[in-house]
């Protein structure tokens, strides 16, 4: 049985996570895949979106699914040592999503309260399972809006 909180939760990643996809198809050209908005490239984006769900939902101590970048790479600390394919973005995508949703069925309205051990871990102080839930759709509508106006600065109508 589901948990109908839980599944809120759920349906609105699911939404944001296809607003995702979309930008990768929606992406006219190599030209617009390399290029830079401040330090950030288009594709950084995506893989950053897609790559920061083991932040909210691997458990603490579980190895990371996401092997190309270290975490300074991810975390925009370190430049990526190469550009992520749109294939290959595809890829990571439907592995986060895997990932995500794992999490979302080991909760609970019940535990929504209780702490978050990996997020924890990871930032140096307590979160809970109902702020990485949060957290994890807030950041993918944050990358949403970050990539539109990429492709509307490039004459593109934005997916979102």
């Amino acid at each position: 049985m589901t948990d109908p909180i839980i599944d809120v939760f759920k349906q609105e990643f699911d939404r944001f996570h296809s607003l995702l996809l979309k930008q990768v198809d929606a992406c006219p050209s190599e030209e617009v895949w390399l290029s830079k908005t401040g330090v950030i490239a288009y594709w950084q984006h995506l893989m950053h979106a897609f790559a920061i769900v083991e932040l909210y939902a691997l458990p603490a101590g579980a190895p990371h699914r996401q092997t190309v970048y270290s975490q300074d790479e991810v975390r925009f600390n370190k430049e990526p040592h190469r550009p992520l394919s749109k294939d290959e973005v595809m890829v990571l995508g439907e592995s986060m999503r895997q990932l995500a949703h794992e999490y979302f069925n080991a909760q609970s309205a019940l535990t929504l309260a209780q702490k978050n051990e990996g997020l924890s871990l990871a930032m140096g102080r307590d979160y809970s399972n109902a702020y990485a839930l949060t957290g994890l759709i807030r950041h993918y509508n944050y990358h949403l809006g970050c990539l539109d106006s990429i492709l509307r600065a490039s004459g593109i109508p934005g997916v979102y």
